[in-house]
């Protein structure tokens, strides 16, 4: 599964940053709302900044080869 994951970041690494994403945030939204029954929008600040930063790091990698 795991070298499945690899293939399927190499060849779509801007869909594989966006899945992650949700589906992290998906689990944070879900653990934050079972516990303290509230929704916290800072958390969406936090995942844009570190989403945008990768895109930027696949944008240059991308520019080397």
């Amino acid at each position: 599964m795991y070298k499945k994951w690899q293939k399927y970041t190499e060849s779509h690494p801007y869909a594989s940053i966006f899945m992650v994403a949700i589906v992290a945030s998906l689990i944070g939204i879900t653990a934050e709302y079972l516990l303290n029954n509230a929704f916290f929008f800072g958390g969406f600040w936090t995942t844009l900044i570190l989403v945008i930063g990768q895109l930027l790091i696949i944008k240059k990698r991308n520019k080397k080869k």
